[in-house]
């Protein structure tokens, strides 16, 4: 018993780790994204904001690791289809926040 305790309380800190690791990083890139609008950054931001986007990327790997490892039951609970949903929702996600920067950039001829 207190032991599965325990793992809740991990799961529930690697879940929120993944999650604050996610938003940071879709921040980061909705400010790299949108700098045309607003005049372009200064070149020392822009390359802390892609640094750091990357290492947070690593943070987010590791705690979606993290996550799959202590929820493998929940994760095995779940249907096919929902297994696919989650997939493509996530998928379709990034493709969409990837298109909305390249709209912005193409349309203020950022690059």
């Amino acid at each position: 018993m207190v032991e599965n305790i325990k793992k809740n309380a991990e799961l529930r800190e690697s879940k929120i780790y993944l999650v604050t690791s996610s938003i940071t990083n879709l921040v980061f890139l909705f400010i790299i994204g949108v700098s045309p609008i607003f005049g372009e950054l200064p070149e020392i931001i822009a390359i802390a904001l892609a640094v750091e986007t990357f290492f947070n990327l690593f943070c987010i790997l590791y705690f979606s690791k993290r996550y799959m490892m202590l929820s493998n039951s929940q994760w095995d609970k779940r249907t096919t289809r929902q297994k696919i949903w989650s997939i493509f929702f996530s998928v379709a996600l990034v493709i969409v926040l990837f298109a909305i920067i390249l709209f912005i950039r193409f349309k203020y001829n950022a690059f």
